[in-house]
């Protein structure tokens, strides 16, 4: 994985460094206010928290997802700090041609071939692909144990993974039929764009082509006091759920 250093703007950089980044409330120093999905654009809005003895100073913040492809909102798991990435796995979707893999033998240990398939989804590729994306088929103790046929299809990098796994088991597996990702430009497909970038916050991940943040408190006053702690300690999901307990706190 290719990480990247220089996306957050400064400002918004040196708001993650600040020692009163409250990155250890229990509800986390970043709380995530609304997702807008455009044509081609996502714009995530949320806020920070600096300051403690009980009272906060919240900046509105908007991160613009620029060539919009695809994305996971888990707001259960959501970080205190974003990441960026040039490289991973989650971006080969984009960037890589797409092959099927085939095995032409059965294995003895079907059992086993299932437990490290599900390692790799763990530990490799921590929950964020599912199952399904690329194997062939929903039930994978059956697909182990067959003679011979495909065992799924994607990109290669994707795919090697898997390939280990079924050389290990002796089903002699192999590629086979490999395409480029074509794009429609309105008259025509064309070769797809591959420059895509990664942007992760705990559980949530966003890949576009380029990333903005944009200030949207700058020209608000207002927006830059210090709130009461006591509209701190209730989660962003209670407000949701109990939108009238605004109007007490």
């Amino acid at each position: 994985m290719t990480e990247l250093y220089d996306i957050l703007p400064l400002e918004l950089k040196a708001s993650f460094e600040n020692g009163d980044y409250d990155d250890g409330d229990p509800d986390g120093g970043l709380q995530a206010n609304s997702i807008k999905y455009l044509n081609n654009e996502v714009h995530f809005d949320f806020s920070i928290y600096l300051g403690y003895n009980r009272e906060y100073e919240i900046q509105n913040w908007q991160l613009q997802v620029l060539n919009y492809q695809d994305s996971k909102i888990d707001i259960d798991n959501l970080g205190c700090y974003f990441n960026f990435y040039s490289d991973h796995f989650l971006l080969w979707e984009f960037n890589e041609s797409e092959v099927g893999l085939y095995f032409q033998k059965s294995t003895l240990t079907p059992e086993l071939l299932l437990s490290e398939i599900y390692t790799i989804h763990n530990d490799i590729f921590e929950n964020y692909i599912p199952l399904e994306k690329y194997i062939n088929g929903h039930n994978l103790l059956t697909l182990c144990k067959y003679n011979s046929g495909i065992f799924g299809s994607g990109p290669k990098q994707i795919l090697n993974y898997y390939f280990d796994c079924l050389e290990k088991a002796g089903m002699e597996p192999y590629y086979f039929g490999e395409t480029n990702r074509p794009k429609w430009d309105g008259k025509k497909h064309v070769p797809a764009d591959t420059d895509f970038k990664l942007a992760t916050i705990g559980g949530t991940y966003f890949i576009g082509q380029n990333f903005k943040f944009v200030r949207i408190d700058s020209e608000d006053p207002t927006n830059k006091k210090a709130i009461p702690f006591l509209k701190r300690i209730f989660s962003h999901k209670i407000y949701r759920t109990f939108p009238f307990l605004n109007r007490f706190i």
